[in-house]
């Protein structure tokens, strides 16, 4: 074997040592993918348990919202029949009293005539008396002065019968006098008490309309009943909002949650359906997973792979430099949703994303366009 075979040799021993490592370097490029994948998997999961836990909440939430809301709607009503109770008692008060006055008015007339009466019946009466007294003094003096004359016996029986007629029913008149003056009194205190009453009454109607002291407690009572009712119709009204916030959060949950939900795949993108008719050199190459499609436009490389772990990537020839260094680290650190990285084999600055296999052939292509911009 001459040197010339003999160097071949080692040459491509030496390309062979290297295409392994580098095949090593992709497996573990790959490992770390599907880490990631797996983590983001995990991420995804329990994600869907905290917005399934928030959905939960959100139902308790509009439950207890609704229990409140019923129990201010029962508060409203309570107080809007306290309101309704307060008027009815303030007119029938109003009435009563107008009432009362008008009875206290009647009784004082009824009063003020029976001791008109009384009076009349009381100066007859003393009239009366005092003439009587004045015809059996008359008679005495008579007496007094002719005390020989003599009188036939029956009539001085019957002069001295009538003179103790006189005494009694003068004795019956001033006793009757004594008690129509008593009756008198009576009367006249119950006039003054009835008459102090009305005038008490009066005060008290009038009072319950234009005394500020007690307008102002009316007022202030209702301007208190006012004030929680419309306290109150606030607070429904920033639960019901509460709510509607609530129910809106709960359809974007929802919406999440179907989004991301692993539920059975009806159809899955394969390599076959993808037409990408503004590339160029479009090539289709297997690997031990699935299928990898190779598109070229402009300066640019696209990969799409269609196998366990499906991504798009995109490829651009770059020297490696201390800029482009600080530029992926800044797209990792802004763009979480893609991968930027730096292939020494190809000497191309990569950018990687994912997609998911029930996408469309054109919204795949147009997830890698728009991913592709971020290259400048």
């Amino acid at each position: 074997m001459d040197e010339n075979t003999l160097s071949m040799a080692e040459k491509m021993n030496q390309l062979y040592q290297e295409r392994e490592e580098q095949y090593k370097k992709r497996e573990k490029l790959f490992d770390d993918r599907s880490k990631q994948l797996q983590s983001l998997a995990n991420a995804l999961e329990k994600q869907k348990n905290s917005q399934e836990q928030k959905a939960t909440d959100l139902d308790n939430r509009e439950k207890e919202l609704d229990q409140i809301q019923d129990a201010l709607a029962a508060k409203v009503e309570d107080m809007e029949k306290q309101e309704t109770a307060l008027k009815n008692w303030e007119q029938e008060t109003k009435e009563s009293l107008a009432k009362a006055k008008q009875e206290q008015e009647n009784e004082l007339i009824k009063k003020r005539q029976e001791l008109q009466m009384e009076k009349l019946q009381a100066q007859n009466l003393s009239i009366e008396l005092q003439a009587e007294r004045d015809n059996l003094k008359m008679m005495q003096e008579n007496l007094k002065l002719y005390p020989d004359m003599s009188l036939p016996t029956d009539k001085e029986t019957e002069l001295q019968a009538k003179i103790e007629t006189l005494q009694s029913r003068l004795s019956m008149a001033e006793k009757e006098r004594d008690s129509k003056t008593e009756q008198m009194e009576k009367l006249q205190k119950d006039f003054d008490a009835k008459e102090a009453e009305l005038a008490n009454l009066q005060l008290k109607a009038e009072d319950s309309s234009t005394d500020p002291e007690v307008e102002e407690k009316l007022r202030k009572r209702n301007g208190e009943l006012q004030g929680k009712v419309i306290e109150l119709n606030k607070q429904v009204k920033s639960l019901q909002r509460d709510l509607d916030d609530q129910a809106k959060d709960k359809e974007e949950l929802q919406r999440q949650l179907e989004e991301n939900s692993n539920q059975p795949e009806s159809h899955d993108l394969s390599a076959e359906e993808l037409t990408l008719p503004e590339f160029e050199n479009v090539t289709t190459r297997h690997n031990t997973d699935g299928i990898i499609v190779d598109a070229v436009c402009g300066e640019k490389n696209y990969h799409f792979r269609f196998d366990s772990l499906p991504c798009y990537e995109i490829s651009v020839p770059r020297r490696e430099t201390k800029n482009l260094k600080e530029v992926i680290y800044q797209m990792n650190a802004e763009m979480p949703e893609y991968k930027a990285s730096y292939d020494e084999y190809e000497k191309a600055a990569v950018l990687t994303g994912w997609y998911d296999r029930r996408i469309s052939a054109e919204e795949l292509v147009e997830l890698a366009v728009d991913a592709s911009r971020n290259f400048k």
